[in-house]
């Protein structure tokens, strides 16, 4: 017994020791995946598990072959041998194994396929150490063969030939030779499931490539019949298999994965929805604390609670954060940030995308100062989008971006928005329109920035801003005659004694119906007809709302009284009445025209049109709106109950006669006719003349483009030559024109016998009609020319619509907001229409990419 008992305890021999220790490290390599936590983090600087999820690579030697077995068969096997791996210990690794384990601390394998294996169809790119994802996204892939009709050709003269992937049997049949792949890169030839799985052979064919093409034939019936390369081809089919009917070794524990990437996935989506939300509205984000459930945290915090509320995602999502079970829950300020940055960003790409698809295009530009007092150049580029296949061409005018500028004068802004254009990739060289307004600092015509744009780019002309030029014109007018800076007086004065005070304005309000008073204002475009019309339509009401003012501050305030008292008096004079009319009307007309001015689609024709009807109006008006203004002006005296008169001057003043005047001017006696030509005549010359100086340039322009705005009223072809060939010296800089003018009149006169009978073919009709029929190339320099021309802007209303964004979010509360989170969040807010049409899901793998994340998003 004793004998025995030395025998039990006797030590074990060398090859059992090996033995043993062969069994646990086999027992170690099947559980070691189940260890190992990398898989659930998705990071580009951690080390990653090397072994392959089909469990190949490291075991190759365990999986029996599949041959003669039917598919339920094996994927019986497969589940039962999946069943055994997830039943198997892990909680004991002995020392022998821990030593034998790969140090994953000098594996550096980036998990982004694209990136470690840039070439799937050639093998000598793959690389040396591959992690499942590759390994199954190689498989998936499958060998892809290259076939050439020429390859390459050795010291000797002898190539490759694509009759090797075909093997031909003993009773001349053939078969294909699926294993066997050719590298380009390398002019070698490779085993597919060798190299892929077999990383201790020595064969040519599977490590470095087998280029001996004088004995191929050779090698290639030696490796085929091989032991390791049939048993590698058979763990390849079946590998293959597994991952077609979703029973890899791993399958559940890559469910489980897939389940967590499909929830953060989810998450990140509605976050992202709920910024834009919050963008697109102009709405502050953050309040006094940025925890979840706490008073006054915002409203990104609070529609996250609420969406909570009726979302399960979001519940749990939740309920994992507060109970701490989740290290992030991403919503933070941060995050915040990032996602506003990482969606303007997108935003702004895929209009810079659209604008060089589009190759011309045009800038506008405009000042202001933001609540910070800080000055913000506003950009917004104009082009004609032909980027989508199946909407129409339309001309669009889309936001670029705020930049801070210390100085307004030409030259710093002419910097600034060249380094605007530079960042985005836009040339200037293709840029052929500028709009601006009418500051000297801007239309300066030596040293202002259209000057200094045109001295780099000639043929980025610069148009006046249609309704900046409108509204001088209005403000010379206003200056015309004594009446009607008085007319225009006392419209202030009526705003600046009712607004004075709550129950001053309690006042009016009750005596008034559809308009309020109006303060007027020489920046604001519809200030003037905004606060004639309150008046014009409602000036029996403000006469009674001044009598009752009057009164009621006779005895406590007598100078508002007095001052009520003098502007009730005022507004019953008849001249009076009759300004306001007259003012109304010609307000009225140059309202309208200004309006459509403001729609982004406007073009030259547009304008031109327009102006010319304006200019008509206001000739007839001179005419003819004298009697209808007075007509007008006694209904409105019937309602104030006031004498329709003309109240006459005390003393008729002559004006001395000179020795040399053989005759003396008659001084007008008629208080009407004199008010006529003192005050109608006055304003309405002043008005015509100015609309002459002011839209001088923009006629200039327009008339080298009036030939095209109505191809279907082209002149005959002596004069269509040569306004085609005045146009291509305008296009022409350093004998480089856009177009070919004799080639742009033949094509004009053939395309107007093609188009349809219509009596009009706007310049956008026309570009419509050629895309939808693919005649670019039959008329390509129409095709360019009418792009040019829609692209020139005629008003700088974009810009100054963004102004009207910027005083929304950079508010007296968020006054401090960085420049960047302020472009972007007006970039989201201007553009709408683009940001709603995002794809989220590729929003979210650009996140996880740029930020490395922990979480595994896809």
């Amino acid at each position: 017994m004793s004998e025995q008992g030395d025998f039990m305890k006797r030590k074990p021999s060398r090859s059992q020791y090996r033995k043993r220790k062969a069994e646990k490290e086999k027992e170690f390599q099947k559980t070691k995946k189940f260890m190992n936590i990398d898989k659930y983090i998705r990071t580009k600087n951690q080390e990653l598990n090397v072994a392959s999820t089909s469990a190949i690579q490291t075991n190759a030697s365990a999986v029996e072959p599949l041959s003669g077995k039917s598919d339920g068969i094996a994927t019986q096997e497969i589940v039962d041998e999946k069943s055994r791996s997830e039943g198997a210990s892990c909680a004991t690794i002995t020392d022998a194994a821990q030593e034998s384990v790969i140090d994953v601390q000098q594996i550096h394998v980036l998990d982004d396929v694209d990136t470690v294996v840039p070439n799937i169809a050639d093998p000598a790119t793959w690389p040396p150490i591959r992690n499942s994802k590759i390994i199954d996204y190689i498989i998936n892939t499958g060998p892809l063969q290259t076939h050439c009709d020429d390859y390459p050709k050795n010291d000797t003269g002898r190539h490759f030939s694509n009759s090797h992937f075909i093997k031909k049997l003993a009773n001349s049949e053939t078969i294909q030779r699926r294993w066997l792949v050719y590298s380009i890169s390398k002019d070698r030839v490779y085993c597919f499931c060798c190299r892929l799985f077999d990383s201790s052979s020595t064969s040519s064919l599977v490590s470095e490539g087998y280029n001996d093409w004088k004995h191929l034939s050779e090698m290639l019936k030696t490796h085929e019949n091989s032991t390791s390369h049939k048993k590698f081809y058979l763990s390849w089919i079946e590998t293959e298999l597994r991952l077609k009917i979703g029973k890899t070794i791993d399958c559940q524990e890559q469910y489980f994965i897939k389940k967590e990437t499909t929830r953060w996935n989810n998450v990140l989506s509605r976050l992202m929805h709920i910024t834009l939300y919050l963008a697109e509205n102009n709405m502050a984000f953050r309040g006094n604390s940025d925890k979840l459930y706490t008073p006054n945290n915002g409203k990104f915090l609070g529609l996250v609670q609420l969406l909570a509320k009726f979302d399960p995602v979001m519940q749990e999502h939740l309920r994992l954060a507060m109970k701490g079970d989740i290290a992030d829950h991403y919503c933070g300020k941060d995050i915040q940030n990032e996602l506003i940055e990482l969606m303007g960003k997108k935003v702004k790409s895929e209009i810079i995308s659209r604008a060089k698809k589009s190759k011309y295009y045009s800038i506008i530009a405009d000042c202001t100062p933001d609540i910070s007092h800080v000055e913000q150049l506003s950009l917004t580029i104009r082009f004609v989008d032909i980027s989508s296949n199946d909407d129409k061409i339309s001309v669009k005018e889309h936001f670029v971006e705020f930049l801070p500028v210390n100085q307004s004068t030409g030259e710093k802004l002419t910097e600034v928005i060249i380094d605007i254009l530079n960042k985005h990739g836009l040339e200037l060289n293709d840029c052929r329109g500028q709009g601006y307004d009418n500051g000297a600092n801007m239309k300066g015509k030596n040293v202002g920035v259209q000057r200094r744009i045109l001295d780099i780019n000639p043929l980025a002309v610069y148009v006046p801003c249609g309704c900046h030029s409108y509204n001088l014109v209005l403000c010379d007018a206003a200056k015309s005659s004594v009446k009607s800076v008085t007319l225009f007086g006392v419209l202030q004065r009526l705003f600046t004694l009712f607004s004075a005070s709550v129950h001053r304005w309690k006042i009016l309000t009750d005596s008034l119906g559809l308009y309020t008073l109006k303060k007027l204002s020489d920046t604001r475009w519809e200030a003037r007809i905004s606060s004639v019309k309150a008046v014009r339509y409602q000036i029996s009401a403000i006469h009674d709302a001044l009598i009752t003012l009057a009164i009621e501050t006779q005895k406590t305030d007598v100078q508002v009284s007095h001052e009520a008292t003098t502007l009730a008096e005022q507004l019953k004079d008849f001249s009076f009445i009759v300004s306001l009319v007259v003012w109304y009307d010609i307000l009225f007309q140059i309202n309208v025209v200004s309006k459509s001015l403001q729609s982004p689609d406007i073009d030259l024709s547009k304008c031109t049109e327009m102006l010319k009807k304006c200019c008509t109006f206001l000739e007839e008006y001179r005419n003819t709106g004298f009697k209808s203004a007075i007509s007008t002006a006694k209904e409105l005296a019937e309602e104030l109950e006031v004498e329709p008169v003309f109240k006459a001057t005390k003393r008729i003043r002559f004006v001395k006669r000179q020795a040399d005047e053989t005759a003396r001017d008659e001084p007008i006696v008629s208080p009407e006719k004199k008010f006529e030509v003192e005050f109608f005549n006055s304003l309405l010359n002043a008005t015509l003349i100015s609309v002459d100086e002011r839209f001088e340039q923009f006629n200039e322009y327009s008339d080298c483009w009036s030939f095209l705005y109505n191809i279907k009223q082209i002149p005959e072809k002596p004069d269509l030559v040569k306004l085609c060939s005045d146009l291509q010296l305008k296009l022409t800089v350093n004998s480089k024109s856009d177009i070919d003018g004799c080639m742009l009149c033949d094509e004009l006169i053939s395309l107007k016998s093609f188009l349809p009978d219509q009596n009009v073919a706007t310049p956008a009709y026309v570009l419509n009609f050629i895309k939808d029929r693919n005649l670019q190339e039959l008329y390509p320099n129409v095709w360019i020319a009418f792009r040019i021309l829609l692209t020139i802007p005629v008003t700088v209303a974009s810009g100054e619509r963004s102004f009207s964004k910027l005083k929304l979010i950079k508010t007296y509360l968020r006054s401090t907001i960085s420049q960047s989170r302020l472009t972007n969040l007006a970039t989201l807010s201007i553009e709408n229409e683009i940001a709603e049409n995002m794809d989220f899901e590729c929003l979210i793998k650009e996140f996880a990419d740029v930020k490395a994340r922990k979480v595994k998003f896809y």
